[in-house]
């Protein structure tokens, strides 16, 4: 893999970053931290229980 190509997409994520936000109250930042995480146990959940 081209290290160039790494180092523009490690920009561009610091770019996109939620931190550069400054219109984000309390519950906006939860949001965002626990969606993926409560997607991630749903479907764990879920997945168990189908092969259950």
């Amino acid at each position: 893999m081209n290290a160039d190509y790494v180092w523009k997409l490690s920009k561009f994520g610091r770019l996109t970053s939620t931190r550069l936000r400054f219109d984000d109250d309390f519950a906006d930042r939860l949001n965002y931290q626990l969606t993926g995480l409560l997607l991630f146990v749903f479907v764990g959940i879920i997945g168990i229980r189908q092969y259950v």
